[in-house]
């Protein structure tokens, strides 16, 4: 994703620890405590914390939620705790090997707390920010959508200044492009 990073991100070379520079998983299997990267920064300037994994997930697993992949976090997850700044834990009912296995659980995209509550969700679909290498600057909805490289991006600044998706409907238009 252009704007966001999960614990896990899927490169060419395929998954890397993203915003969890590591993990341990207990003997059981039903408690993972995530270790986050230090001096990781969303988009605005603001901290990336365990309050933010925790929020994450917590919205998705929401009542209220439509996320895609809801049940399947509600069948495998009993709480999120914050256990300091920098490690949050997943308490789980039993062991959850998808977590890692599959790519829709740990990639999932974390949102920052404090800015997403500002705006409510409405606010933040029209003007989404994260930690990812790219952070949106404009958006013409259902014409296109324009990025540019966030200098601040932990894993270094991308090479390529700015990227704009164009959405193109007919497939022949978008062949001859």
């Amino acid at each position: 994703d252009y704007v966001f990073d999960g614990l896990i991100n899927v490169g060419p070379e395929g998954k890397y620890p993203a915003l969890a520079e590591g993990w341990v998983i207990s003997p059981d299997g039903k408690q993972i405590d995530f270790t986050l990267r230090k001096g990781v920064k969303f988009h605005n300037g603001d901290d990336f914390t365990a309050e933010d994994v925790k929020f994450t997930f917590d919205r998705v697993m929401a009542a209220d939620s439509k996320h895609a992949y809801r049940r399947g976090f509600l069948d495998a997850i009993e709480r999120i705790d914050v256990v300091n700044p920098h490690v949050v834990r997943f308490v789980l009912k039993g062991p959850w090997l998808a977590f890692f296995t599959t790519t829709r659980y740990a990639l999932t995209p974390i949102v920052p707390k404090k800015y997403y509550e500002s705006l409510g969700a409405k606010g933040f679909r029209e003007k989404p920010m994260g930690t990812g290498p790219f952070r949106l600057v404009e958006m013409k909805a259902g014409e296109w959508t324009r990025f540019e490289a966030y200098d601040g991006y932990w894993a270094g600044a991308p090479k390529v200044k700015t990227v704009t998706q164009r959405l193109v409907p007919e497939p022949f238009t978008r062949y001859a492009m």
